[in-house]
């Protein structure tokens, strides 16, 4: 009975890392399909863009090769960072940038950066780490403000009113914020330039869509809301629904992780570290009515 229950303990423990087989190959095919999709959606003349989207599309498709769900839910990760860097090139065009200008430059050298992290070696990297995903969701929202940046820059030079002085000089604190510093774009610099960003549509009549304003970056897809740690701070991801049917045991600490019934265990946590989540995927996962 004991070699029985270890046996069942280390096959719940692989379906929480592992995910269920079903809902995994459901997920790959899922993913196959929106890089499919993207690639005959889009001409794609860049060499970056189309080596890119070949050694995806050979990881997703390679037959011989299981992909766990976290390895699946990591690559979606890629694949998100890389969307989402597309989506800013064309809110640059959209809100008027000329694709051959500085500022277009400037925006293409900042994206390229991050482009650059997506792929090693000929491979395609998978974003797992929470602080390496934290990071880069920083600076994709930094791109996306610099844009906005330049739309009101530009803007504030076809206007002439008695508030330029104070358009100019908030843009100039914005530009040292998001050009001239290396300053880390944590929530305390992106709110200050939110404000600066509020004044400036004000002095310049000009009202900030949501969009403008900032972008959604939803680098982690599926896996928001899965993951969870224990209560000594171990992470690992529940699959399917994101709420827990099965207990096990942590195999870093040996503590109760998972749950019953889409409640999770005692004492054990939402890592919000690895993708940002406030809640959990199921809503009672800690007994949240709402």
């Amino acid at each position: 009975n004991i070699i029985k229950q270890q046996l069942n303990s280390i096959e719940q423990i692989k379906l929480k890392y592992y995910g269920d087989e079903k809902e995994n190959r459901l997920f790959r095919e899922k993913l196959i399909e929106e890089v499919k999709q993207f690639y005959n959606e889009k001409n794609q003349n860049n060499y970056f863009d189309i080596n890119f989207l070949k050694l995806i599309l050979e990881k997703l498709e390679k037959k011989n090769e299981i992909l766990s769900f976290n390895s699946l839910a990591a690559l979606q990760n890629t694949w998100s960072i890389y969307i989402n860097l597309k989506k800013i090139k064309d809110l640059c065009l959209k809100k008027g940038l000329d694709k051959f200008s500085e500022q277009m430059q400037n925006m293409e050298f900042e994206s390229n950066k991050i482009m650059n992290m997506l792929v090693d070696n000929n491979k395609v990297n998978f974003f797992r780490d929470g602080q390496r995903l934290n990071d880069i969701t920083q600076e994709i929202e930094k791109i996306t403000f610099l844009t906005e940046y330049y739309r009101l820059k530009n803007l504030s030079k076809q206007i002439n009113n008695n508030e330029n002085l104070r358009a100019a000089v908030l843009l100039y604190e914005t530009e040292e914020i998001l050009i001239k510093t290396s300053t880390k774009f944590d929530e305390k610099v992106k709110a200050q330039v939110e404000k600066n960003f509020s004044k400036l549509s004000q002095l310049l009549n000009t009202e900030i869509t949501k969009e403008e304003r900032m972008m959604i970056v939803k680098v982690i897809g599926l896996s928001v809301g899965h993951w969870y740690k224990c209560p000594n701070g171990h992470i690992y991801c529940i699959g399917e629904c994101g709420g827990a049917m099965q207990r096990a045991k942590c195999p870093e600490c040996k503590a109760d992780i998972g749950g019953q019934n889409h409640t999770v265990a005692s004492g054990n946590q939402l890592a919000s570290e690895m993708d940002g989540a406030t809640r959990p995927a199921w809503p009672t996962a800690f007994n949240y009515n709402d």
